[in-house]
């Protein structure tokens, strides 16, 4: 069984090195997109990195704010309802004998959506406690942006190397396609890079785990409780209007256009409505709540933080195994230039 597993572990690693290292994309483009790929994996792996070193200093500055909110109390008003359509299509494809494929898409039917028009009129107004947190970044947060920021940066960075690479070639009077790798070469690389993203993956997830933990220690250690006790207006349920029961509408007639949607409004709609008082003014009461500041915990910061470790390792690992290709096709176009000389 045991050997089994393992079998099975290189296989996927295998695979997982041909995804990175192998493309449908032409010749030309090949090194344009292997140059895209290296450029926006090394940009999520320092972004995220980055992002998380700052996440980790803005969170040691982080205040908390108390700040009362000013709410309006609204009375809402239906005013009729829209109704919308999707339609839902069949694409049937036929394969010739010669290869070729035949595809017709036809409009199966349609679902028919409603919803209510709904006005609110203002008729008071009240405040609320809120805390709120001078430094919105944190290492989590700071992980991702700072992964798709640089993932960003790092894709315009490989797309203008690979330009301006082929531009010099073409000055020299040099063909820009690269050197094909011979298969056993290939399948080495594959083999490199397979291990490189999933290593990359476990090892990105594990340390996550620990500093996506340590920001949950950091904001339970900083964590404030504060209870507040504030007066809200008092509400009930009100059936404001009624609308027609979302429904499917085949296409029996083969009309481009839907012909059904003309239903009885039965499903009703249900608001909270303000409740008044005998001189017209909303009833106002008093409500209470305890407020704990810290955004997450060890447990949560533990789980996303390994989820946001393991995307950074497995672009590291993505980026090992395209530079890994791109190195021995330097090496191969350079001994071939000296072969020739």
């Amino acid at each position: 069984m045991l050997a089994s597993i393992g079998q099975k572990a290189r296989s996927f690693s295998r695979w997982i090195g041909d995804q990175v290292v192998d493309n449908d994309f032409g010749s030309g483009d090949e090194k344009t997109r292997d140059y895209a790929v290296l450029g926006t994996a090394a940009g999520a792996v320092a972004g995220g990195a980055v992002g998380t070193v700052l996440g980790f200093r803005s969170q040691g500055d982080n205040q908390i704010n108390e700040v009362w909110v000013d709410r309006d109390i609204n009375h809402p008003q239906m005013n009729g309802y829209r109704h919308y359509t999707v339609p839902v299509y069949d694409t049937d494809c036929t394969t010739y004998s010669d290869g070729t494929e035949h595809c017709t898409t036809e409009i199966e039917g349609w679902w028919h959506h409603y919803s209510p028009n709904i006005s609110n009129r203002k008729v008071g107004g009240y405040t609320e406690p809120t805390f709120q947190n001078s430094n919105f970044l944190e290492p989590l947060l700071g992980g991702v942006l700072g992964s798709v920021a640089g993932g960003a940066l790092g894709l315009a960075a490989g797309i203008g190397v690979a330009a301006l690479e082929k531009s010099m070639q073409d000055g020299k009077g040099k063909v820009s396609r690269p050197v094909e790798l011979e298969p056993e070469v290939k399948a080495k690389i594959s083999k490199k890079a397979g291990a490189a993203v999933l290593t990359g993956a476990a090892v990105g997830a594990g340390i996550g785990v620990f500093l996506g933990n340590q920001a949950g220690q950091a904001e339970l250690a900083s964590q404030q409780i504060h209870d507040r006790t504030w007066s809200i207006p008092v509400t009930q349920s009100e059936t404001l209007g009624y609308v027609p029961s979302s429904h499917y509408e085949w296409n029996w007639s083969g009309f481009p256009l839907p012909l059904g949607g003309n239903r009885a409004a039965t499903e009703p709609v249900v608001r909270q409505v303000p409740v008044y008082d005998r001189a017209g003014n909303p009833r106002i009461t008093h409500t209470s709540e305890t407020f704990t500041t810290n955004r997450y915990g060890p447990i949560f910061g533990g789980i996303a933080g390994g989820v946001v470790g393991a995307g950074v390792g497995l672009a590291a690992g993505v980026a090992f195994g395209v530079g890994d290709k791109l190195l021995t096709q330097n090496a191969m176009e350079k001994a071939q230039e000296n072969g020739q000389k």
